[in-house]
């Protein structure tokens, strides 16, 4: 009885102790999340900037292309997949046409030969 009562006092100590925001060993941390995200908007931007150079106009309008504002993590979980996590993630961004926009995405963010790749679930 005493072993039983020591573990449970250790599992708990130990949830306790950590650090917080410990993540689980491999998960994606905010930087790289944001990381991703702003190659994602830099790729999205990439046809309209093309076009416009094509015509010779010279740069783009602010207004027409998206700005990511913020991209937070606000959660992970371990993907059924290996070297996988799905995560929550609170969107900030002006999108052309549309304004400004602010909404949580699940993604599916996986670790590759290259760093990490993402894609949206909803």
């Amino acid at each position: 009885m005493h072993a039983l009562i020591f573990a449970v006092a250790t599992v708990v100590a130990s949830q306790v102790l950590a650090a917080p925001g410990h993540q689980q060993a491999g998960e994606p941390s905010e930087s790289e999340i944001l990381a991703l995200a702003e190659r994602d908007v830099a790729r999205a931007n990439m046809p309209i900037i093309e076009y416009h150079q094509r015509l010779g106009k010279g740069d783009v309008p602010p207004d027409m292309l998206v700005t990511l504002h913020a991209a937070r993590k606000k959660a992970c979980q371990p993907a059924p997949e290996p070297q996988a996590w799905q995560c929550e993630v609170q969107m900030e961004m002006t999108v052309p046409n549309g304004g400004f926009r602010s909404s949580t995405v699940l993604l599916r963010i996986a670790r590759n030969g290259d760093g990490w790749v993402a894609s949206r679930l909803r």
